[in-house]
Parts: C-alpha cells; structure tokens; sequence
C-alpha cells in the first residue's frame, strides 16, 4: 500500500489501485496485445490484474508488468512505451 503525506493528510492507496491504472496504461500502448498471467501462460485474462505485480517499500512503489506483444512489433520499444506510460500514470495518480 503506497502511503503519502502532504499538507491535507496522510492518503492511502492500495496496491490493486496501482495495478489497476498500470492495468489501464498498459491498454493504451500501441504494440501492447494485453496483460497474461505468467503463472498460468494464459493471455487475456479477464482478470486485468492478475499479470501485474506491485510493490510499495520505503516510499517507492515498483510495478512489474507480464505483456504480450503484437506479433511484428519491436519489443523494445513496446516495452520502453509500457514502462513509461505505467510511470506518468501512477505519478499522476499519486501525485
């Protein structure tokens, strides 16, 4: 659970909150076919969460992030997409 402090009080805000906006960021990356399940190797998973994981320590909060790719698509750049849409949205989110 990721937890800030300001000038309000102190917000808390759960770490299935956070999976699911990376959830949700990760959606709009073109190249991005969807979240899979590691685990299990199942791909669209109606469970859009089950293929991320986040943890919050010390005040950073990591998210890790299982994605199939569209077949075709540069990897890399899909995946530098994914990672930098996951960062501004969770910033956004969390301020």
């Amino acid at each position: 659970m990721a937890e800030l402090n300001n000038k309000f009080g102190e917000i808390k805000i759960s770490d299935e909150v956070i999976a699911k906006v990376a959830s949700v960021a990760v959606s709009e990356v073109k190249g991005a076919v969807g979240i899979c399940d590691s685990s299990t190797g199942l791909f669209g998973i109606k469970n859009k969460t089950k293929g991320v994981r986040v943890e919050t320590k010390e005040g950073n909060i990591t998210v890790e992030v299982d994605i199939s790719v569209e077949y075709g698509a540069n990897m890399s750049d899909v995946a530098w997409e994914v990672q930098d849409k996951i960062k501004k949205a969770v910033e956004s989110m969390t301020g």
